[in-house]
């Protein structure tokens, strides 16, 4: 039988072998091939978690024999779970941040801060400026409406004319 061969790594179509003197011990690039058990070393996970996700994610192929992860599709995924919890629902009784906040009110984020600052639904806790949801909700409830529609609205029943809204562009 022949010597064990050591894991294969490639890096934007270069096969690089890890002995080899241009082999590191950096991070890959976002392009890079990893063998397997390179990717599960970089995974802030047990070795079996990190498997079993990158499994269930469909992230592991296998190349001449050999099961290998593309890392930028590793990086992908974190980045769309990430993103599921920052947009995920809130729920009325959850303390949430101020820019979660704001970013789930339909206003510019700017307007959004200033309303809950001036209904005085943001508050600073242990140095952090949160929201408790149901407070928000509620309050959005006993609004006629939203602040930048409100101004538009008192525009018009003084006899004056939009020239323009949001969506609309004029000739």
């Amino acid at each position: 039988m022949g010597a064990l061969r050591p894991p294969l790594a490639f890096t934007a179509g270069v096969v690089a072998n890890p002995t080899s003197a241009r082999a590191t011990d950096s991070s890959p690039s976002s392009h890079a091939v990893l063998a397997l058990e390179d990717a599960l070393d970089r995974l802030p996970l047990p070795v079996s978690r990190a498997r079993l996700w990158l499994e269930e994610n469909g992230l592991v192929h296998e190349v001449a024999g050999q099961q290998v992860v593309v890392w930028s599709d590793v990086l992908d995924a974190v980045r769309g779970e990430a993103r599921e919890r920052r947009t995920a629902p809130i729920h009325a009784e959850q303390v949430v941040s101020e820019d979660r906040a704001a970013r789930a009110l339909p206003w510019r984020r700017g307007d959004a801060v200033s309303w809950l600052r001036t209904n005085r639904l943001s508050v600073v806790a242990d140095g952090r400026r949160v929201v408790v949801w149901g407070r928000v909700l509620a309050r959005l409830g006993e609004v006629a409406s939203p602040p930048r529609v409100a101004a538009s609205r008192a525009g018009r029943s003084r006899g004056t004319r939009l020239l323009a809204t949001p969506g609309r562009i004029l000739d």
